[in-house]
């Protein structure tokens, strides 16, 4: 009976033991499972904590909620890193954009080739042109201008700011021009410039000390066809000069051949030209006789011709030019 009882006590003691056993196991797994959790809750709030130094701050909108899950953690953490590398919002501010460089702002309306009609002063008459044609200004879309002021050529640029405008003279030919020219007062209108309209078909430049210089729009005419009217050559000595005041040479260009008059004699020439080049002669002309200093002009002028090797048409005016690039007529319509 001690045995049996000894037996049934040992085997209480035995359950008990293992129950004990059992019990501790649990609660150690238990805690092992709450410090896991624990560390893995650190973890993540050290994450959020980094991720919300490099946000920018925003607004609250309303009373947030800590993360249940690691599934909503990890959501949690990608729109923080979304928001971190997404670019600011900007403003946008309406405006004209800056021009290409060499450009001009608001060049419509300019931009062509003009002929001068007159300058109205602040006060007093006006000045009438007595001939437009030998008065021009081009201006190109680059921003450079090119002004015939009767007998020469003047090269040159302009700046726009809205509709302020400022011309700036450059080179220029010298050639001496007849008496009724109205170059002085031209060119120093262009310097006084300050800003332009356009009145209609008109453009009126602003100057400086009050009044305005009026243009009227024009083309630019085709080598064959108009009169040429010479009014500078060169004399075979390197410089170009001015016609003599009681001639007046021209030169009437057709598909193959230039026809005019020397300032003396009549002549004819066949021609070859292309868009750029332009070969003359030989020469053939009358043999009438006149004073020395008009038959030494026509000769002169017979030689230019015979040098042309290219052409151009520069603000109304044509300029022939030898191969070496040394300029040898000009003409005017």
């Amino acid at each position: 009976m001690r045995r049996a009882a000894g037996g049934a006590h040992t085997a209480a003691m035995d359950s008990r033991s293992c129950a004990l056993v059992a019990g501790s196991a649990t609660l150690t797994w238990t805690r092992r499972c709450a410090l896991r959790s624990t560390a893995l809750a650190i973890s993540v709030v050290l994450a959020l904590a980094l991720l919300a130094a490099c946000v920018p701050s925003t607004p609250a909108v309303g009373p947030t909620t800590a993360p249940t899950s690691a599934a909503s953690n990890t959501a949690a953490a990608g729109a923080a890193l979304g928001a971190a590398n997404s670019p600011a919002p900007t403003s946008m501010v309406a405006g004209a954009l800056d021009s290409p460089s060499g450009v001009p702002h608001n060049a419509e309306g300019l931009i062509g080739f003009w002929q001068w009609q007159s300058t109205q002063p602040p006060s007093g008459a006006a000045v009438v042109v007595n001939d437009p044609t030998r008065y021009t200004v081009t201006f190109a879309p680059d921003g450079s201008v090119q002004v015939q002021a009767d007998c020469n050529q003047v090269g040159g640029a302009y700046t726009l700011s809205g509709s302020k405008l400022t011309i700036t003279l450059g080179p220029a030919t010298l050639v001496a021009c007849p008496p009724d020219s109205q170059d002085d007062e031209f060119l120093g209108g262009l310097n006084q410039v300050t800003g332009f309209t356009v009145v209609g078909s008109n453009l009126e430049l602003a100057l400086s000390g009050g009044g305005r210089m009026i243009f009227a729009p024009s083309t630019q005419p085709e080598l064959v066809g108009p009169l040429w009217k010479l009014t500078a050559y060169n004399n075979g000595r390197g410089a170009l000069v001015s016609v003599l005041e009681s001639t007046q040479p021209t030169a009437v260009f057709e598909p193959s051949l230039v026809t005019g008059s020397g300032g003396c004699n009549t002549y004819s020439a066949p021609i070859s030209s292309t868009p750029k080049t332009l070969a003359i002669g030989p020469i053939a002309a009358t043999r009438m006789a006149c004073e020395d200093a008009i038959m030494d002009q026509e000769t002169a002028y017979f030689a230019a011709l015979g040098r042309t090797a290219t052409y151009s048409i520069e603000n109304g005016r044509l300029v022939l030019v030898d191969s070496g690039g040394a300029r040898q007529a000009e003409y005017n319509l």
